[in-house]
């Protein structure tokens, strides 16, 4: 039963990161798409400043030099941050189409996982066709954990417990995870020399 559910987990971490791998590589296109743009907007900012600083004396022409860096890497800054939030958007999004019977499989995982002895495991209404699956599964009946919908829920899954709640809602998982690693996804996403400032 054990390994069944290793499978599982395994097969669903497999294909997550088969979806990241194609995620990463849509945002990169994205991203050289939009560091061009930025850095073509950045250089018209700087050559208008250099120009309106030339008729101006050595001092004042400096300065605006200066300011235009500055612009010009907070101008990239921004459109790398927008690009990351762009990113854990699409990954909140692909995770909210999850078709039901893969969102139970990792649900059940969840449970088996993270669940307490006497848990509520909360699902968003969506999921009330597999809720009976769910319960059923082996890990979640050993705990002795009850399965309910919730019609407030957004998509995914609360574990409610007596000490602690564990949040697995798709939105909570995608912010979770842009914590955790969004500024590895932003420096694979530029580390190119893509917007490199």
């Amino acid at each position: 039963m054990a390994e069944n559910i290793n499978g599982i987990i395994g097969a669903i971490a497999e294909k997550a990161s088969a979806d990241a791998d194609k995620i990463i590589a849509l945002a990169e296109q994205y991203a050289a798409a939009k560091i061009a743009d930025a850095e073509r907007e950045a250089e018209r900012i700087r050559a208008a400043a250099a120009e309106e600083a030339a008729s101006r004396c050595a001092f004042i022409a400096e300065r605006s030099e200066s300011n235009a860096r500055i612009e010009r890497k907070k101008a990239i800054a921004g459109t790398k941050t927008d690009i990351t939030d762009e990113v854990f958007a699409k990954v909140c999004k692909r995770l909210e189409s999850m078709d039901d019977n893969r969102a139970a499989d990792l649900f059940a995982a969840l449970i088996a996982k993270y669940g307490e002895r006497g848990d509520v495991a909360l699902i968003a209404q969506r999921y009330a066709a597999v809720a009976k699956r769910i319960a059923d599964n082996p890990a979640v009946k050993a705990k002795g954990i009850a399965v309910k919908t919730e019609s407030s829920l957004p998509a995914g899954m609360l574990l409610s417990g007596k000490k602690s709640d564990k949040d697995f809602t798709f939105r909570s998982l995608a912010r979770f995870y842009k914590a955790e690693v969004g500024t590895d996804v932003a420096k694979k996403l530029f580390e190119d020399g893509g917007g490199q400032v």
